[in-house]
């Protein structure tokens, strides 16, 4: 039977705490790449969010109201 891990062993330690390191490494890399994909989405949520309100207030300020609205809506919110 193979141990992967044997301090006795030809450095084992050294390949034990080389390989430990590794998977930190990797562990850290892809934890990384999670947080900054949930930074970008959350960033594209408040700018969604930013345009829905000007486009909602520049809507309650013109007076638009049932289909008028709507449309205005629509139009704003696809734009920029």
């Amino acid at each position: 039977m193979r141990h992967w891990i044997n301090p006795t062993r030809n450095g084992g330690c050294m390949r034990a705490s080389r390989w430990l390191v590794t998977i930190g490494a990797m562990l850290a890399i892809a934890a990384g790449q999670g947080v900054s994909a949930q930074t970008a989405a959350t960033a594209h949520t408040n700018s969604q969010q930013e345009k829905m309100k000007t486009c909602n207030a520049d809507a309650s300020s013109k007076g638009l109201k049932g289909d008028e609205r709507k449309t205005f809506m629509k139009s704003c919110l696809s734009s920029g």
